[in-house]
């Protein structure tokens, strides 16, 4: 994860990398599970950033986060 965890930095915005899958080959495999992310390659971050709103439920959330353990 390269978003900081600590309280003061905790908000809606999340970047992070997986291990073994290429941040663009995770883009490409949420995006076919319905989920639209940003991909960040500006100063060489190669990362995911995920953004999540008041509208998202935590069913949403849910799934987002299984689709990354299916990968990882």
């Amino acid at each position: 994860m390269l978003t900081p965890t600590e309280e003061d930095s905790k908000g809606f915005v999340m970047g992070f990398r997986i291990k073994n899958m290429a941040y663009d080959k995770f883009g490409e495999y949420a995006a076919k599970k319905g989920f639209r992310i940003r991909l960040v390659p500006e100063s060489h971050l190669n990362s995911v950033r995920v953004s999540t709103h008041l509208y998202n439920n935590p069913e949403e959330v849910m799934k987002f986060i299984d689709i990354v353990r299916e990968v990882v």
